[in-house]
């Protein structure tokens, strides 16, 4: 089976984004600890304070919410604007899978990948444990992914 597409940043910041789900947990836990921090140490103010007292202990976590969800939103797009976009051959063999674009050329054994995931918009196929390569659903007739996914789960473990 042979895929062939050219990368569009829509397609990068979508990977970008599927594979830093991890990241957006670690923010929003940061942000609850400093929530927890901020009444463990001002709940006084908050609970019995003026409105004033309030507003000053509030203010501060709600820019810290407002950070974290540009980081959590934004970080994907801003990664995907560095990418070079290029034009990609994905051929899909019954022992390898070769990767070809306008400057590379990839064979890798089935083993090369560790595991696999699939998005609305795309499939993921992770080469370590935090980095992937991907295939836009959007280059796919149906036939093709339901080829694809016939290949990934026989030859590679489902994430």
């Amino acid at each position: 089976m042979t895929i062939s597409y050219s990368m569009v940043r829509r397609d990068v910041a979508q990977a970008c984004s599927a594979m830093s789900t991890k990241s957006r947990w670690y923010l929003l836990a940061l942000w609850l600890f400093l929530v927890i921090f901020t009444a463990g140490l001002n709940g006084r103010e908050i609970m019995h304070g003026s409105m004033s007292d309030r507003i000053a202990v509030l203010v501060p976590l709600i820019v810290a919410a407002m950070i974290f969800v540009a980081l959590s939103w934004f970080a994907p797009v801003l990664r995907a604007r560095k990418m070079i976009l290029r034009d990609v051959v994905w051929t899909f063999g019954e022992d390898r899978v070769e990767q070809i674009t306008d400057v590379s050329q990839a064979q890798l054994k089935w083993t090369a990948f560790l595991k696999y995931r699939e998005t609305s918009k795309l499939f993921l196929l992770y080469i370590q444990k935090s980095q992937a390569q991907f295939i836009p659903k959007r280059v796919l007739s149906e036939e093709q992914m339901t080829e694809l996914r016939v290949l990934l789960s026989a030859h590679v473990k489902k994430a």
